[in-house]
């Protein structure tokens, strides 16, 4: 197998299962280019089941370059609602066109409101709200722009084909794959940089942190800690909070897109770090 390229690496993926170069190209040209269908695996009452023993909405959206979160808040503050009453059961990407359904507490079928960029149908009831893990998996469709080598999906859909056939690893058996045939080539769902942030993976720093109490360094590690892949005035402001921890500073100086981040330093200020 080929070393991982370094921002994998970073998160503990160390090899490729295939040994072939990729096929280049441009991924995401248009969100659509990008599509995710979310495998429901949620119980749904009929749309005129009893909503006291139903309360929870269940309704089936289509994003178009929506963040998940933000849709969430974006119906909240529609329905004048706590955003703690809408639910779903996994956060999609944003760039992208996604399905997936969500649950809105104590919202009858008229009240769901029209938002640009997403289409929303109504499914039926439920008793519960629809929570994370409450899928069985997703399927997506990617299109890619402008291929620099498409005579080498042939060779790598046969070597991910032998792996997926090896219990867990290259065998060295070839595998004849046409390359147009549409059989699906089933692999290990392993978790890549974009489990971690695909520009700037650190997550898992900021859990260990959390895991360990160190709340102070999880807040630094997000907000702070700056990543080459970053533009320079990001790096700055991150740069700014390792130096300081002065989180109104630090607001003055992070770039508006940074929504998260800038949430953070509005919260009151932690109790500086004694941890690791």
């Amino acid at each position: 197998m080929r070393p991982a390229a370094e921002i994998e690496r970073a998160v503990g993926i160390e090899q490729y299962a295939s040994e072939s170069d990729g096929c280049g190209g441009r991924l995401r040209a248009d969100p659509a280019d990008f599509a995710v269908r979310e495998l429901e695996a949620f119980d749904v009452a009929p749309l005129d089941a009893d909503p006291d023993s139903y309360p929870h909405l269940v309704v089936r959206v289509t994003l178009r370059n929506w963040d998940t979160n933000d849709f969430a808040r974006r119906v909240s503050d529609a329905l004048g609602t706590s955003r703690e009453r809408v639910s779903w059961a996994g956060t999609k990407d944003k760039r992208a066109h996604t399905t997936q359904l969500f649950s809105l507490q104590g919202v009858d079928p008229g009240a769901v409101p029209d938002i640009e960029g997403a289409d929303v149908g109504t499914v039926g009831r439920a008793g519960r709200p629809v929570l994370f893990g409450d899928l069985a998996g997703n399927a997506f469709r990617v299109v890619v722009r402008e291929p620099d080598r498409p005579a080498a999906v042939a060779a790598v859909r046969s070597e991910l084909a032998a792996f997926a056939a090896s219990d867990g690893g290259p065998d060295g058996t070839a595998v004849e794959v046409d390359a147009d045939d549409d059989a699906t080539v089933a692999v290990p769902n392993w978790f890549g940089h974009q489990r971690f942030g695909s520009r700037r993976p650190v997550t898992h720093e900021v859990g260990l942190a959390a895991v360990r109490g160190d709340w102070a360094e999880a807040v630094r590690r997000y907000v702070g800690n700056p990543h080459e892949r970053e533009p320079e005035r990001t790096r700055e402001a991150r740069r700014y909070v390792d130096e300081t921890r002065d989180w109104a500073g630090a607001l003055d100086r992070l770039p508006r897109h940074l929504d998260h981040e800038r949430a953070i330093c509005s919260a009151p200020s932690p109790t500086p770090s004694t941890g690791s």
